[in-house]
């Protein structure tokens, strides 16, 4: 019981302060924080044991505690002051939400809530991009009102991949308006991420996330059709967007200068952090340094290798981020999380189990180049999308072998 109010209507307040919280990503840090806070604080009073005992059978709910629980025992071996312990520790701590939103979405019919929200907020922000460069307005970067064009063109991204099955599937109902309609909108979101604001880890990000639902989401000649469609947009795409080209093909002259002319450069200092990321974990392999010891680690090896630049405290990649502090068990705890994420959605039908799917994959994906799952923007993306998908999955794991349920069905216009 919740101080003032009953149960149920703890469960409804506390459903409305999520989908807040998911609005609040694409703007605000401290939005997220403030919501994020109430909601935890109306929801957790109202949780059965029962509840918690069904939803942790499934290793999708126990696995994060799990690596949250290692992360926490890794402070102990830690060779760093408390304060960067439990700093290193807080990036896994936010983990804990997704059990907790499996228990509010496996009893909540407000799902859609939270997908439209989030979908919401991105349009507004697309709109502001969009008039802010019509009207010749000096954003810190083009066409980026708010945070990086790397969170924006992730944010962007899963919106298009959302409405390009909701496109799918009013084309599948003869609703062509409709269809045409959330087809320009996902196109919208795509002209920004291409011509806008493309950032290296959404050009791998977005073929993947197609090819991904041509091989999940249709049947074998669609799946053909839709590969080939793929292929011949990523074509247009090239020839028409300097952007992208620069994108990609700087990537050569990047390492090159990094290497040759020791010039700061994106490309080139990644792999400079990927080749200290494999020096430092080759000394610590099993448990690695300690939760929090990465800045240190990296440090030391700036100073043995006598190097003039400054020491990252990001290998930007999620592995290696992980395995540092936490060696090969912890990397095997987060691929099994991750693994497990992706294989409840996998198996489900629906608008829903989509989005989960997207989220999970293009975290994976994204974690090849960047440690998404700890940055703020991509990390609360992952942790509502799984919490809120995976408690809607778990819901209807009884029907999963049949079609979707009216629940997950596009609603009627």
């Amino acid at each position: 019981m919740t101080i003032g109010i009953d149960r149920d209507q703890a469960r409804k307040l506390a459903d409305g302060l999520a989908v807040a919280a998911v609005v609040a990503i694409p703007w605000s840090t401290s939005g997220i924080y403030i919501f994020v806070a109430a909601w935890l604080i109306v929801f957790l009073p109202t949780i059965r044991a029962d509840e918690v005992r069904d939803v942790t059978r499934h290793p999708a709910a126990w696995l994060p505690v799990l690596l949250v629980a290692l992360a926490a025992v890794g402070m102990l071996w830690a060779e760093v002051p408390w304060s960067e312990r439990l700093g290193g520790f807080a990036a896994f701590v936010k983990l804990l939400t997704i059990p907790v939103l499996f228990v509010q979405f496996r009893h909540s019919d407000r799902v859609h809530w939270m997908l439209l929200g989030f979908l919401a907020s991105c349009t507004l922000l697309l709109l502001v991009s969009f008039v802010g460069i019509g009207l010749g307005y000096r954003f810190k970067s083009f066409g980026v009102p708010v945070r990086d064009y790397i969170a924006q063109s992730g944010e962007f991204i899963l919106c298009a991949a959302g409405l390009f099955y909701v496109a799918m599937t009013y084309w599948a109902q003869r609703r062509t308006a409709l269809m045409l309609g959330v087809l320009a909108l996902a196109g919208l979101f795509l002209v920004s991420v291409f011509y806008v604001s493309a950032s290296r880890t959404a050009l791998v990000t977005v073929p993947l996330l197609f090819i991904l639902y041509a091989i999940t989401q249709s049947r074998p000649v669609q799946m053909v059709a839709f590969l080939t469609a793929i292929a011949v947009a990523g074509g247009i795409v090239w020839v028409s967007s300097a952007n992208v080209q620069q994108r990609i093909l700087g990537i050569f002259s990047e390492v090159e200068n990094h290497g040759v002319n020791n010039k700061a450069t994106s490309a080139g200092q990644r792999v400079e952090f990927w080749r200290q990321s494999l020096k430092i974990m080759q000394e610590a392999p099993v448990v690695g340094h300690g939760t929090g010891s990465v800045k240190e680690r990296f440090a030391d090896v700036a100073a043995s290798e006598k190097s003039r630049e400054k020491p990252t405290v990001n290998p930007h990649n999620q592995t290696f981020m992980v395995a540092i502090q936490l060696g090969f068990v912890g990397v095997l705890v987060l691929y099994a999380m991750w693994i497990s994420h992706f294989a409840l959605f996998l198996r489900g039908a629906g608008l829903v189990s989509w989005i989960g799917l997207a989220v999970v994959a293009q975290n994976i994906i994204g974690g090849l180049f960047n440690t998404h799952l700890f940055d703020v923007v991509q990390g609360w993306i992952y942790f509502f999308g799984v919490g809120v998908a995976g408690g809607w999955m778990l819901k209807h794991s009884k029907d999963m072998a049949e079609p979707a349920t009216a629940a997950d069905k596009i609603p009627a216009a």
